[in-house]
């Protein structure tokens, strides 16, 4: 990074430091050196200046100023990103974990160059030509005559879902325990995003800037198309599968497929396999159902933990029992475990952490008293 434009973007973090140094003094009371130290460990981290290392007595004191500090170096990260390379940065931006902080809490969390919002609710959140966005139909931000491909970013908790309209007309379903990151006015030749987890997209025709979704491993370019990415990092395998149009997948062992409608291509670290699916099984999630059609039982209960926000445990007996049908994922998880405990004669219970332990009826423990969600 040149060392002018460098020195700028220290600068404004060292403002933005000042007004936040003030608002935690008075709600934490918290000494403003503790929090002017926490800054030079993340100027360090960006920048390769040395870090001022806290006495571990004051770990405590520090971890009540973490979450200001993450807001501030995550919009740092983005002032390093919005240049004209930044689209060739949106893999390094997604896998940099380091640089880029978790949700803090259960709520969605939409990241932009200048604020970090919590929405609490399943959010709507729409982009416009001009890179302005609302939520819920409630304006956030105002846009510009001449705005820039600024990176922002959208972090949906587990338990929770998002839809999203990019500036271009694209529309996104977000899954639980997914994150995308996206420029609010795309640039006038590319329209690139990167995402972690689940998204079904509706991607705006333009024959003129092919739309490329970035992903760990590989990548997706569409010109105008509807298609399904299933690709959280937890995961063996991931999976792009198409409605309709064309899409391109190009991994990074180097090969390429083209999928036609109808198709599903799986990706793993050892190679591609591509077969005739019916897509209602990989797209109804967006409608809250889950088919089914022979899925273990254990890899249900993993879909429904994440679906769900909730710790699930079960044994290898249950794990391996096959379903058929479908869920309504519309209502509660006590609903769906109360449903599925009549059909395979299993039972649940709830710890006094929430967690959900389900295990076959003749084998549940006697004296221990059920429980619903």
């Amino acid at each position: 990074m040149p060392g002018e434009k460098k020195n700028k973007i220290r600068k404004k973090m060292q403002e933005a430091a000042h007004s936040l140094i003030d608002t935690v003094h008075a709600s934490e009371h918290v000494e403003n050196e503790l929090i002017e130290s926490s800054l030079s460990e993340v100027e360090e981290r960006l920048f390769g200046r040395p870090a001022v290392l806290q006495p571990r007595s004051r770990i405590i004191r520090i971890a009540s100023v973490a979450a200001c500090m993450a807001v501030l170096l995550s919009a740092t990260l983005y002032l390093l990103l919005t240049d004209k390379e930044s689209g060739r940065n949106l893999s390094a931006a997604l896998l940099n974990e380091e640089l880029v902080p978790e949700a803090a809490s259960n709520d969605i969390l939409l990241i932009t160059p200048t604020d970090s919002i919590n929405l609490q609710k399943e959010a709507s959140i729409r982009y416009r030509t001009d890179g302005s966005v609302s939520v819920n139909n409630r304006t956030l931000t105002s846009g510009t005559r001449e705005a820039q491909p600024v990176l922002n970013r959208l972090i949906v908790p587990n338990g929770k879902k998002a839809e999203l309209a990019l500036s271009d007309g694209t529309r996104m379903h977000v899954n639980a325990g997914s994150r995308v990151i996206y420029p609010a006015v795309f640039g006038k030749k590319t329209r690139e995003i990167a995402i972690e987890g689940e998204v079904f997209l509706e991607v705006a025709k333009d024959a003129t800037r092919p739309f490329v979704v970035k992903v760990n491993g590989f990548d997706v370019k569409v010109l105008g198309t509807t298609f399904n990415i299933c690709a959280y990092k937890t995961d063996k395998e991931a999976s792009v599968v198409l409605v309709e149009g064309k899409v391109e997948v190009k991994t990074a062992r180097n090969e390429t497929v083209e999928l036609n409608p109808n198709q599903l291509v799986t990706i793993t670290p050892s190679g591609t396999r591509c077969k005739e699916v019916e897509v209602g099984e990989y797209i109804c999630w967006k409608d809250n159902i889950m088919w089914l059609s022979g899925r273990k039982a254990g890899d249900v209960f993993d879909k429904l933990a994440r679906y769900y926000g909730r710790t699930i445990v079960f044994d290898s007996s249950v794990a391996g029992l096959v379903l058929q049908g479908k869920l309504d994922l519309s209502g509660s998880l006590a609903d769906v475990l109360d449903m599925m405990s009549l059909s395979l004669s299993l039972t649940y219970f709830i710890d006094e952490n929430s967690t959900v332990t389900i295990c076959l009826k003749d084998s549940a423990s006697r004296g221990q008293k059920q429980s619903l969600l």
